[in-house]
């Protein structure tokens, strides 16, 4: 079985916690959070979260920005949805300086484009782990009206998004993702919609 899963076979919660999990918490460290944030992206995605996002897209226009890998989008492909990922990939050397491993394997066709620009048009947008930058708030300003954020990130005060981004969102916990969402210890990332005026 692999490590973190794969478009082609996911791992579900419960294979995913029986890897990783013990006396009711996680047991991993910097080196595996980094590991899987390498071949992953900083998501944690199950089947039960895809089957569970999947339902909750709306319209014909799909993008997923700052998509990384693509392994979400990946995903959700393999369910059907017409998504489209893109990412600049210049956040890794503005920002740490590394060479991650998804910028060289990719999981699905990740257009390189700016976030603003990919998501002009687009009916749902799927924006996980923006940097603390102004970037989340322009795709906010780029949004058509009606347009559907589903935004995976830690809330105001945590490690992602902008104070002008929270402050224009207020972005509301997708109740239903709750029970199938994994987090990685010590971070309190949640999955949040909000719809453009």
């Amino acid at each position: 079985m692999n490590y973190f899963g794969s478009p082609d076979k996911l791992l579900s919660v419960a294979e995913f916690k029986k890897l990783h999990l013990g006396a009711n918490r996680f047991k991993l460290d910097h080196v595996t959070r980094h590991r899987h944030i390498e071949k992953v992206g900083f998501h944690i995605v199950t089947t039960e979260l895809i089957e569970g996002l999947a339902p909750l897209i709306e319209g014909e226009k799909i993008v997923e920005v700052m998509a990384g890998s693509g392994f979400l989008s990946a995903c959700l492909q393999k369910k059907g949805v017409k998504i489209e990922a893109s990412d600049n990939h210049t956040w890794w050397a503005e920002n740490q300086g590394r060479d991650y491993l998804w910028k060289h394997t990719l999981y699905t066709d990740v257009v390189r484009k700016d976030c603003a620009e990919a998501v002009k048009g687009a009916d749902t947008v799927i924006m996980c782990w923006p940097y603390m930058d102004n970037n989340c708030v322009r795709v906010l300003d780029a949004m058509k009206p009606g347009a559907v954020l589903l935004h995976q990130g830690e809330p105001p005060g945590g490690c992602t998004g902008v104070e002008d981004f929270w402050d224009t969102t207020g972005c509301e916990v997708i109740e239903e993702l709750e029970a199938v969402h994994l987090q990685f210890p010590g971070l309190y990332d949640r999955w949040m919609r909000w719809r453009k005026p």
